[in-house]
């Protein structure tokens, strides 16, 4: 939890970004898109799907990734 926290606290708006995530409903989806910052600039999420509600990761957060021209996404 302490590394996706940090992921987190480095992100920018616009950051491509790779987010997986494990829900009761739909299992593990992977979701992958630009960081957009909600109005009150704490949310941060990747389409509709939260990442952080306050600076720490939600719960069905598992994994968060960078999305760079080298990784070919």
């Amino acid at each position: 939890m302490k590394e996706l926290t940090e992921t987190i606290a480095a992100l920018a708006v616009g950051d491509m970004m790779s987010a997986e995530f494990t829900t009761p409903r739909y299992g593990q989806i992977t979701v992958t898109g630009p960081i957009r910052r909600g109005l009150d600039k704490k949310t941060v999420s990747i389409a509709s799907f939260t990442v952080s509600p306050d600076g720490k990761p939600t719960k069905a957060l598992q994994s968060l990734s960078r999305i760079t021209p080298e990784s070919g996404a």
